[in-house]
């Protein structure tokens, strides 16, 4: 089950560097048009059409840009700022001996018990929390129905 998340990780990160190529590519190619469009400006005068079609692809370029850089970064939150991504950390067992495996099997089956037995101590400790709040939340009602009980006592005396 663990392969198959780390595996449709991998091809979630895989679009996701597809997809950053594309921006770099589309920047790249709007660069070129902001620097031939930017020549074409110092050469002659341009038409109103031209500088307007020059500030739309500015504009456009500063969002790619920004899209890029917005990727890139989540691509590097992905990968778990893991240096060569995800599939290094899975090429870390590969390269394992069977010995080793089953003794790193052990060693975490052990920690899972550990754990487990941690929980249930927890969950104990919670279930004696709440046992104890449960009865002093009785008690706290007692008295205030104590209280009020005397509290019309004394005004029902008072008043006689």
């Amino acid at each position: 089950m663990y392969r198959r998340k780390e595996s449709s990780r991998i091809i979630t990160l895989g679009a996701h560097a597809q997809r950053g190529n594309k921006l770099i590519q589309t920047t790249s190619h709007m660069r070129e048009m902001v620097s031939d469009l930017e020549e074409h400006l110092k050469k002659e005068s341009v038409p109103s059409s031209l500088r307007e079609e020059y500030e739309e692809e500015v504009e456009k370029n500063r969002q790619l840009e920004s899209e890029v850089e917005h990727l890139q970064q989540e691509l590097f939150k992905k990968q778990g700022h893991r240096e060569g991504g995800p599939a290094k950390g899975l090429q870390a067992y590969d390269g394992m001996s069977q010995l080793a495996l089953k003794k790193l099997l052990r060693t975490l089956e052990k920690e899972k018990v550990e754990v487990e037995w941690e929980l249930k101590e927890i969950e104990w400790r919670l279930d004696q929390e709440a046992s104890a709040v449960s009865k002093a939340t009785e008690e706290r009602e007692a008295i205030r129905d104590r209280l009020a009980q005397l509290k019309s006592q004394s005004q029902v005396g008072s008043h006689q």
